[in-house]
């Protein structure tokens, strides 16, 4: 609330910072938790995941390269929309594509991609799931080049990857 008056009541995703939102993760991670991804509207998806050692400990769902996930932090930009309608269920979309790309073996970074590209499906049509595409449709339309949201993270400590189209925050291998 001290945030919304600060900001006259604006929508505070436009506000947080990645420091924030890594903060944040760190301090849900240190309740017990594998990973930690927060997904930001306009601004893309964003994910924080425990240590090696904790990944070890994940049981039947533990990716397949424990490497690619363990340790990363990182921030997908979310694709242009040219017809918006509705943003009902669109963190649930996004999680419906996150969840079975890294459930079935996916890298993070494609996982991120699933996430960004269901969630943008979703947001064009008024319903929470009509516009969710197949798995096949959705990954044809990831190998072209969709135009992304220009999300700048202001901040020395994160780069950008050209090659997987992610932010990579400080600490990231």
């Amino acid at each position: 609330l001290k945030m919304k008056k600060e900001h006259n009541n604006a929508d505070l995703i436009d506000y947080l910072s990645p420091q924030l939102y890594s903060e944040l993760a760190d301090q849900v991670l240190s309740m017990g938790t594998k990973m930690v991804s927060l997904k930001s509207g306009h601004r893309g998806f964003y994910i924080k995941t425990a240590s090696l050692q904790t990944f070890e400990s994940f049981g039947a769902a533990k990716p397949g390269d424990v490497d690619n996930w363990s340790g990363r932090e990182l921030w997908a930009p979310a694709f242009e929309v040219e017809k918006f309608s509705s943003a009902t269920g669109s963190g649930d979309s996004a999680i419906a594509g996150f969840l079975p790309a890294f459930l079935n073996g996916y890298t993070i970074g494609q996982s991120l991609r699933y996430a960004v590209c269901c969630g943008w499906q979703n947001v064009q049509v008024l319903d929470a799931v009509s516009g969710i595409r197949s798995w096949q449709e959705t990954t044809e339309m990831l190998k072209k080049d969709m135009p992304m949201i220009d999300f700048e993270i202001s901040n020395d400590e994160w780069s950008w990857s050209e090659d997987y189209k992610l932010w990579a925050g400080p600490n990231d291998p």
